[in-house]
């Protein structure tokens, strides 16, 4: 199993540039400090061969803002391809 990831103690700087998702959602352009990202973002255990769909949603209230991705996975077999 891994480490969580973890911002290093203090925060870092977080660097918001003219026309990125950021002020999209409500941010001005700017450093921002201190900043912080810890957590595990997603862990899986090893997917078989196949196909896979792994999706994930999240919503806030300050700024409105809606996420809904979904990721569609081909897992190859020991030798590389999906015919095992």
């Amino acid at each position: 199993m891994s480490s969580p990831a973890r911002a290093p103690p203090g925060g870092f700087t977080f660097s918001i540039v003219e026309g990125s998702f950021a002020n999209v959602i409500g941010f001005e352009p700017g450093d921002r400090f201190p900043a912080v990202a810890d957590g595990q973002w997603i862990f899986l255990a090893p997917l078989p061969a196949g196909q896979h769909v792994i999706r994930f949603q999240s919503t806030t209230d300050n700024p409105d803002f809606q996420l809904d991705v979904t990721y569609h996975l081909t897992v190859g077999g020991e030798d590389g391809d999906d015919d095992d």
